[in-house]
């Protein structure tokens, strides 16, 4: 799972820095929405900052907000809606 900050720095059009942990960095590089840290350290993020350029920086919070087309409350909720009618209707 995703920590809800995530999707709120999709819906803002933010380009996301996150840990290398494997949902995040999977769905992270599916998206290119944002770029993934080797390890969580002031010398890490400070060395990608360093390495950003403007072009960069905007390819990512263009694929945020193309992002957040896909990913937001209204289309979880009917999945879920679905899932538990499915289980209600099994019992």
């Amino acid at each position: 799972a995703l920590p809800n900050k995530f999707f709120d720095y999709i819906h803002a059009g933010l380009a996301t820095v996150c840990s290398n942990t494997v949902t995040a960095r999977k769905f992270v590089e599916q998206h290119g929405m944002g770029w993934v840290l080797p390890e969580i350290t002031p010398q890490s993020l400070a060395g990608l900052l360093n390495r950003l350029t403007p072009g960069e920086i905007a390819e990512r919070k263009a694929a945020s907000l193309r992002l957040r087309e896909n990913v937001h409350a209204a289309g979880e909720e009917a999945k879920l809606t679905e899932l538990v009618g499915r289980i209600l209707a099994a019992a």
